[in-house]
């Protein structure tokens, strides 16, 4: 019998997910309600989660973001650009094991706390553009061996210090 093609990035989130059931959909409703944020499944039939803060969350910040702790366990994917985080959040989304993908574009994020995101073992794309973040906050970053796509534009990070992470981390691609 022929399977059925099933592209590369959702065996990814697959094999990310395995052993992970469903949430229920009370708490999906309960953190949607709380938080302003769109919450949805990262693929059909997969417990992983992405959640969105959209433009008219942009005054989330900090206690919001502990407002998503019962996704804990699924979340996958978090865009909180434009929102009011702080590099204080850094260490509840390092309680994620499963986020793969973070976008703090244009959030109040800085250097401090930066290495709280070593410890996420699946992330790959992280997106710090028009950060606070600068070489000292990226020579923390290079601990995060899955790292394959790292945003920086209009952020304090200089190409000195784009070139020295690049040198440590080899399979990064670098955006600056």
């Amino acid at each position: 019998p022929k399977t059925a093609y099933v592209p590369p990035h959702l065996k990814f989130y697959d094999a990310v997910a395995k052993g992970l059931k469903p949430l229920p959909q009370k708490t999906l409703e309960e953190v949607r309600q709380t938080t302003g944020a769109l919450v949805r499944p990262v693929g059909i039939g997969n417990p992983l989660l992405e959640v969105r803060f959209l433009a008219e969350s942009s005054s989330s910040g900090d206690d919001d973001l502990k407002k998503l702790t019962p996704l804990r366990q699924h979340l996958a994917k978090l865009d909180l650009a434009r929102t009011k985080v702080t590099s204080d959040s850094l260490a509840t989304l390092a309680t994620f094991p499963r986020l793969t993908r973070l976008d703090l574009r244009d959030t109040k994020v800085g250097d401090a706390n930066l290495e709280k995101l070593t410890t996420l073992r699946h992330l790959f794309h992280l997106n710090l553009a028009g950060t606070k973040v600068s070489d000292a906050g990226l020579r923390k970053l290079v601990r995060c061996k899955t790292l394959r796509d790292l945003y920086l534009w209009n952020s304090s990070v200089t190409r000195l210090g784009a070139e020295n992470l690049r040198r440590q981390l080899r399979e990064v691609k670098v955006s600056l």
